[in-house]
């Protein structure tokens, strides 16, 4: 354009369209992926393709935009296909072009996607599973629903075998008890098939989690390398302008000639909007136009700061250079990047002064990493997500909401550390009290910006965050002891007894079988105030209230340290120490029903502790080496300690409540 705005020209920029496709098909589309990912005009035709010999250039291709995906035929293949138009960038919504993503149905679901969960801990993954809000309540209940079936089971089992005891029909009997137990095997196997299928849909689910996660930060970096990578061009650019050039190599730059600068300032400032302020400065640094009406003050002040030193001894028309992202009063003292180019004589040689190019980086940071982020339907980010820009040095260039300040110290640093560029990673990490699904991507430059012939070098990290649940407390891996190993004696010669096996917190004790009537379910124990310590409360059995204990406490040799994670199979045993004399006892698991000799009993005297003693029996286990003694408690023992540690006396009388209500 002349002096009057008429035309003299046309310049005309030819777009490298295939070279760019190239390279974001190459980002997009890793080698183990079957993915084809195509342009398509407004009409579906291809226009570009990952792979021309899959999907060829100008193959047309239905819109799949309002739904999820749909299964595609193209080559006599099946496919799920899914359409896409652009959101937009700024306001520019580009050509009407759309994006279109094409899988063959035959290896959709072939690729195992659990990899990158593969490394968490299982406990995370299970305490994921637990609280996480990518499940839904039905599918979390799954487990705990199998869970309490198996219990079931395995307790109707176990009452089977006691029925028999008591009947005497144990001895003659042995076809139906081992029947009984494979019924409780198949059950634990069928539970085991869901637990595996619930923990590989959950492995799935988490995997997919990071895999966005890592690709959302691949997503945030690339955004912000090609967008600065306009900065660098844009000041040397405009510093090749011919009226800088030629009013800035004058021996006196007169008041309009700084007229004439600062309306050229403000002029492209109108247009490209990502920068607070343009400054032109002279051969010694000072300031002689800005196109911020608002920063006129700045004009005839020297610039002070080391970016412009470096500008203006910059070699060539091709170099530029970048402050670091510092706090800077050309941007309110806040922290920025300031893009600046030496401008020369109009023959080239000799350096007349600069332009400095203030970016606005709050916004437009904040823009690039929303931008990233996951939406819904609504187009609306998601809330559980965050995304930052991280310095080599772990300091925050900028984030997506208010969660980290610019300058801060990013506080998750083993998700940033070792990083070289181009490099990523994806993992479960603990921030704020809660798990995040965190990835991060190293910046590895655009194009020739940073690459290995750029003087100019800056590392930084995208890292894209999303809640998954608060951190329980953790404990360490808990796994009740096994039940000692007994061997059953039924075939052999001689008088034999079943031995009730049953553990409380950590240790297994045994009682004889023929003392306990059944087990059943605590649920719907009532407390009874008063009753004492040991007193759970009262369970209505056989139409009658019987008093139901915790003897932990008095047999249990570590009575402080059981873990609670050992007492969630918890059952009642109720135990018959005579016809009027009934009693439950809280057990957290009901083990085997061994049938032994009577003679590898071993008697253990009243008189030991005072005749506080429970057991009145041991059995040494099969392993005598390995395993302790299984000690056999006796129902008479029992109800007399009971008694005596009852509260509320006479206790025994409530004992007996039973055979009075009956």
């Amino acid at each position: 354009m002349d002096s009057e705005n008429l035309p003299l020209g046309v310049l005309s920029l030819c777009f490298r369209f295939e070279n760019e496709m190239n390279g974001i098909f190459a980002d997009l589309v890793t080698a183990m992926d079957w993915s084809v990912i195509c342009l398509l005009d407004n009409t579906g035709k291809v226009i570009a393709s990952s792979d021309k010999y899959h999907i060829p250039l100008g193959a047309k291709l239905p819109l799949v935009l309002t739904q999820d995906y749909q299964v595609q035929r193209f080559g006599g293949q099946e496919y799920l296909g899914l359409t896409r138009r652009s959101t937009g960038y700024q306001g520019y919504a580009g050509p009407d072009w759309y994006a279109h993503v094409m899988l063959p149905l035959q290896q959709a679901f072939n690729q195992s996607t659990s990899s990158l969960s593969d490394k968490i801990p299982q406990k995370v993954l299970d305490g994921i599973m637990e609280r996480s809000q990518l499940f839904s309540e039905n599918l979390r209940n799954i487990p705990i629903q199998a869970e309490q079936i198996q219990r079931e089971l395995n307790r109707s089992v176990w009452n089977g075998n006691i029925r028999q005891s008591r009947s005497g029909q144990g001895k003659d009997n042995g076809f139906s008890k081992i029947l009984l137990w494979e019924i409780s095997n198949t059950g634990a196997r069928t539970q085991a098939v869901f637990q595996h299928s619930i923990d590989n849909l959950h492995a799935t689910v988490v995997s997919s989690v990071l895999e966005d996660s890592h690709f959302q930060a691949s997503l945030a970096i690339d955004i912000m390398d090609r967008n600065l990578y306009e900065r660098a061009n844009d000041c040397r650019w405009w510093a090749l302008t011919s009226t800088f050039r030629e009013l800035l190599a004058a021996p006196q730059l007169s008041s309009e000639g700084k007229t004439q600068i600062t309306d050229i300032l403000f002029y492209i400032n109108s247009l490209y909007t990502v920068y607070t302020n343009l400054i032109v400065f002279d051969s010694v640094g000072r300031i002689v136009a800005v196109s911020n009406a608002g920063e006129e003050a700045l004009v005839g002040q020297m610039i002070g700061e080391e970016w412009s030193r470096r500008a203006l001894s910059l070699s060539s028309s091709q170099g530029y250079v970048v402050s670091g992202f510092e706090e800077t009063r050309f941007y309110q003292d806040r922290p920025t990047y300031i893009y600046a180019a030496a401008i020369r004589d109009l023959e080239g040689g000799r350096i007349v002064g600069g332009i400095g190019i203030v970016f606005d980086s709050a916004p437009q940071f904040e823009a690039m990493l929303r931008d990233a982020l996951p939406k819904d339907a609504h187009g609306d980010i998601d809330a559980a997500s965050f995304a930052a820009f991280v310095s080599r040095e772990g300091h925050v260039i900028a984030c997506s909401d208010e969660r980290f300040k610019p300058g801060e110290i990013f506080p998750v640093a083993s998700v940033i550390s070792g990083l070289n560029p181009g490099d990523e990673r994806a993992g479960v990490y603990i921030f704020d009290g809660q798990y995040y699904a965190m990835g991060a991507h190293a910046s590895s430059g655009y194009r020739e910006y940073k690459d290995k012939t750029d003087h100019y070098q800056n590392e930084v990290i995208a890292v894209v965050g999303k809640t998954l649940c608060v951190v329980a407390e953790q404990s360490d891996d808990i796994h009740a002891p096994a039940c000692p190993v007994i061997r059953s004696e039924r075939s052999e010669n001689g008088n034999t007894l079943e031995i009730a096996t049953f553990r409380l917190g950590d240790e297994w004790f045994g009682i004889r079988g023929s003392q306990i009537i059944e087990a059943v379910d605590p649920t719907n124990i009532t407390p009874a105030p008063g009753a004492g310590s040991i007193c759970v409360g009262y369970l209505v059995f056989d139409k009658a209230p019987i008093p139901v204990f915790d003897i932990r406490t008095i047999i249990c040799t570590s009575k402080n340290q059981i873990k609670p994670g050992l007492l969630k199979n918890q059952q009642v045993m109720i135990i018959e120490k005579n016809a009027a004399t009934r009693f439950g006892i809280m057990t957290d698991s009901l083990g085997e029903i061994p049938e032994i000799n009577e003679t590898r009993l071993c008697e253990l005297p009243l008189f030991i502790a005072n005749g506080a003693l429970l057991a009145d029996a041991a059995v040494a286990p099969d392993n005598a080496e390995s395993e302790s003694l299984l000690l056999v408690l006796s129902s008479d023992r029992l109800a007399q300690q009971l008694a005596t540690n009852f509260s509320e006396r006479p206790s025994l009388k409530v004992l007996e409540y039973d055979a009075e209500v009956n």
